[in-house]
């Protein structure tokens, strides 16, 4: 399991999902962004309430537990509707363990781990935009950050779960 991401499993992603949208009331959830980290074998999300669409929550699933939400700051100039994306169109967290046997594929890093998974809008690997080249949308992208004892790397997939690049640091 530890070459896998360390407890993360595609359950965790679908129970914390389903915690989410039994506090929201709702399947139709909106993130900012998405993190589960193997050190703590946790999921924390950012979450735009539709109730408040200015307001930004952060909450942490562990153990079986979803946290009460934080407030998150949002500032006049950021742009939540950029920032934003519908969780539930993010179909790689439906396949949390073949990404990451995807990532350590990738990567060809012996003795490698998950460290962690990261779904943004285009945030983990490029400045953010509300619109990329020629007016398009910024994607989703889920980054799987990968390390060995001699390298790291962040793997780049689309929200579909397609390997998209490889960045070697």
């Amino acid at each position: 399991m530890q070459e896998r991401g360390g407890g993360l499993t595609t359950a965790l992603a679908h129970n914390a999902l389903a915690a989410l949208s039994a506090r929201y009331g709702t399947d139709d959830l909106d993130l900012t962004d998405l993190r589960m980290d193997s050190r703590r074998g946790d999921l924390t999300v950012r979450v735009r309430d539709s109730a408040h669409p200015g307001q930004l929550d952060e909450l942490t699933f562990s153990d079986g537990h979803l946290s009460k939400p934080s407030p998150v700051m949002v500032r006049a100039s950021d742009d939540l509707d950029a920032q934003t994306f519908p969780v539930h169109r993010v179909t790689a967290l439906g396949r949390v363990e073949q990404v990451f046997d995807t990532a350590l594929a990738g990567t060809r890093y012996p003795g490698a781990v998950v460290q962690t998974i990261e779904v943004t809008r285009g945030t983990a690997v490029k400045p953010l935009s509300s619109k990329g080249r020629k007016g398009r949308p910024v994607p989703v992208n889920v980054v799987v950050s990968v390390t060995s004892p001699r390298a790291q790397a962040q793997v780049v997939f689309d929200a579909d779960g397609r390997a998209e690049k490889v960045i070697r640091q």
